[in-house]
């Protein structure tokens, strides 16, 4: 019999201060004796195709349409409590963060990971859940159950900075094996009361994360960090001959963390044009929170309030930087021999990429880049027309795939142990998933390939139930429950499709009572 859920929940645990939801809900189907994982989701979003995310939960409006009645509290708000979202928002565009925003709340997809720059980003974050020891047992014995801290998972926290002790690292995976799967604090059991000192330099870079955290107030655009980077530079007296010097700066900010720290949580130093270099040039991309602290916490060397400087940025004009323009009585003196000296440099060379990887044509574009930019883009090489690659041949590419599939249906006709022959199988079987995604409208043998012989669900359960019965009459296990066999097949009554429902209800009786005649007669 199918398990009917209602619409809401009866019960529903409290959130506690600084709890990833995926925690609060992990708690709620402890205490509910949920165990099976799409059970969960149906329980507490009315789906099992949703994936979970230990940091940043979607679904939101699903959620708290069966929850909102015992948790008060509006979708902006439980995201800005209860996720790691809070951390990006300084240091990112506010349209671009209100887009993140609405698709964690309303969307049918969970894409944050990849649009909040997580899945890009140079950062290290971590594998596993951690947890602060002192702060663990001090839940267990006031509380009765322990929980996830969303601010013990963020890159740069190694420690609690309440307790001042390192931070432990459990054997959960953020990213568990289940896919579907929410994990509780419950499933660690019991850490250790002991842990090592934190150093001064964790405790205060964690409290400037829990800060940021804790920030609700105005955000500058991106183009403000620039200005504020460049005033921060001029301040801090790290201008040499009218230019930043990042020299002094790179050495300022290893000198402070240590190459092995740096390491560690992927800001590494060694390439030429690192992440730091950018960071003092003009801002074309976000960067993460843990690169902005790197910098401000090896730069300023007295503490520092993150409202106070996110509010300094803000107040930034970001307006974009000016070309500087260049004049001298000499360069007025030899613009002419430049010229000529270029023009013979277009006379031997086809390309602008040709003159500039020679010293001397490199030195002639720098001087009138500099003193006569003007005449310069007059007078440059024009581009070359890019040759175009031949068009594809779609007839032959048509019955090249076609020959590929009716091959792959012959070869794997009679293996019934195969997963769904689906279209996508089928593509992916000759190589050519992404072919049929973008142009299946060129190909009309390989779609009327498709509409002919790629599976049904109907069909996949029917083979797979073909499949367990040629297995159980090898076997001579003719007496096996009905549920039994539909448990080894994988179904059940609400995905059973009603051709795989009548075999099993005409024709596996009809099986049983012939298996029944022979053993009565051997008997």
């Amino acid at each position: 019999m199918a398990i009917q859920f209602d619409m809401s929940l009866q019960n529903f645990p409290k959130a506690q201060l600084g709890e990833l939801l995926g925690s609060v809900l992990a708690r709620c189907a402890h205490q509910l004796g949920l165990a099976e994982d799409k059970t969960v989701l149906e329980v507490l979003f009315g789906s099992h195709n949703i994936v979970p995310s230990a940091l940043l939960q979607g679904h939101i409006w699903q959620l708290l349409s069966r929850v909102g009645h015992i948790w008060q509290t509006s979708p902006e708000q439980l995201l800005q409590e209860h996720s790691i979202l809070p951390v990006f928002r300084p240091f990112i565009d506010n349209a671009h963060y209100q887009s993140v925003q609405l698709d964690l709340i309303s969307a049918k997809t969970n894409p944050a990971s990849f649009r909040s720059g997580i899945n890009a980003s140079i950062i290290r974050w971590p594998t596993h859940y951690r947890a602060c020891p002192v702060c663990w047992h001090e839940q267990k014995q006031s509380l009765g159950f322990t929980y996830w801290q969303r601010l013990f998972q963020c890159p740069g926290v190694d420690c609690c900075p309440t307790h001042r002790c390192s931070l432990v690292t459990t054997t959960l995976a953020l990213q568990p094996s289940r896919r579907h799967h929410i994990t509780g604090a419950h499933e660690a059991g019991t850490l250790s009361a002991v842990s090592l000192a934190a150093s001064n330099v964790e405790i205060q870079i964690s409290q400037y994360i829990q800060q940021l955290m804790d920030y609700k107030d105005k955000t500058p655009e991106i183009k403000q960090w620039s200005s504020f980077y460049s005033k921060l530079a001029k301040e801090l007296g790290y201008i040499h001959k009218g230019r930043i010097d990042h020299q002094r700066i790179k050495s300022k900010v290893v000198q402070h963390w240590g190459i092995d720290w740096l390491e560690r949580h992927g800001l590494t130093l060694e390439k030429e044009n690192n992440w730091l270099l950018a960071m003092f040039r003009q801002h074309r991309r976000a960067f993460s929170y843990l690169q902005h602290l790197s910098c401000w916490m090896a730069l300023i060397d007295t503490p520092f309030n993150i409202h106070e400087i996110i509010n300094e940025a803000c107040s930034a004009s970001g307006t974009d930087r000016t070309k500087r323009s260049y004049t001298s009585p000499n360069a007025e003196r030899r613009k002419d021999e430049y010229r000529q000296l270029w023009i013979e440099q277009l006379k031997q060379f086809e390309t602008l990429k040709e003159i500039r990887a020679t010293r001397e044509g490199a030195r002639i574009y720098s001087w009138l880049y500099r003193y006569e930019q003007g005449w310069l883009m007059t007078h440059k090489l024009p581009k070359l027309r890019q040759t175009r690659t031949q068009k594809v041949d779609w007839l032959v590419r048509d019955k090249q795939l076609v020959r590929s599939l009716l091959y792959t249906k012959c070869r794997t006709d009679e293996d019934l142990e195969l997963p769904r022959k689906s279209v996508a199988w089928y593509a992916q079987q000759v190589q050519a998933r992404a072919i049929w995604d973008r142009h299946k409208q060129k190909l009309p043998l390989c779609r009327a390939f498709m509409a002919r012989y790629a599976e049904s669900i109907d069909e996949y359960q029917a083979r797979r139930l073909a499949c367990v019965m040629i297995r159980l009459i090898k076997s001579r296990r003719n007496n096996i429950a009905r549920s039994e066999i539909e448990r080894i097949v994988g179904i059940n009554k609400e995905r059973c499709r009603r051709a795989t429902r009548r075999i099993i209800e005409c024709d596996l009786p009809t099986w049983q009572s012939y298996q029944e005649i022979p053993n009565q007669h051997q008997a």
